[in-house]
């Protein structure tokens, strides 16, 4: 079973939340929280690290988890991963004052299968959108766009879609012309809803298709 979680970004991080997160992180997950630390993609970075980290240590039967020598490494890709614990995969993504993370976990032992998860902001330009469209997306995406009722939402969803693919695969964003939201082979998508603050967030988890997701997204709040 995927879980599925999701933070809301309070205003500034303060000396008291990192010095708590200090406390509370593994030492490789605190050091990469702090990396951008002043910049609003530092806020992400750490919400999304507090975020996997809560995900992965409230659960009691963590087997073989043990915080103080965890290590986030990526692949070639850039694709992160925690160094030898295969049976734990993770996906973050954030936009505006939205993180989201999915965590995919078995048993000790076993290797877990790959996910990617992407949220956007529902875009309301049209216009925009068609041109990106048909920069990056492919005519059978640009026709389920065409014909959706609602196309800014339609466009949401094939971008999120197309992320989260690469994302499992841990391919960079440069290459989202060459995978198709509508027939991904072997894999499926989940997809979730959400407003903050006016916006309408879109959010896709893609994993394959023998592992299902939870029904609802979680919400976690790290507030003083």
């Amino acid at each position: 079973m995927i879980e599925l979680c999701a933070t809301k970004i309070e205003g500034s991080i303060s000396e008291g939340m990192i010095k708590r997160s200090g406390e509370y992180l593994p030492p490789s997950f605190f050091r990469r929280a702090l990396e951008k630390e002043g910049t609003f993609a530092g806020r992400q970075r750490f919400m999304g690290l507090l975020l996997l980290w809560r995900m992965i240590n409230r659960r009691q039967d963590s087997e073989g988890v043990k915080g103080e020598t965890l290590e986030i490494a990526e692949h070639e890709g850039g694709k992160p991963y925690i160094s030898g614990m295969p049976h734990i995969e993770f996906s973050i993504s954030h936009k505006g004052d939205l993180v989201v993370c999915a965590l995919n976990r078995c048993g000790a032992g076993e290797v877990a299968s790959p996910i990617g998860v992407d949220v956007e902001v529902i875009p309301d330009d049209e216009r925009r959108i068609s041109a990106i469209a048909r920069r990056f997306f492919s005519s059978d995406e640009n026709a389920f766009i065409e014909r959706s009722e609602d196309r800014c939402e339609a466009f949401a969803r094939i971008w999120t879609r197309k992320e989260s693919l690469l994302k499992l695969r841990g391919e960079g964003i440069g290459r989202i012309s060459s995978v198709n939201a509508l027939q991904p082979a072997g894999l499926t998508f989940f997809e979730y809803r959400t407003f903050i603050e006016g916006d309408r967030y879109l959010i896709s988890l893609c994993c394959c298709e023998d592992l299902i997701c939870f029904d609802e997204l979680e919400f976690i709040s790290f507030s003083e």
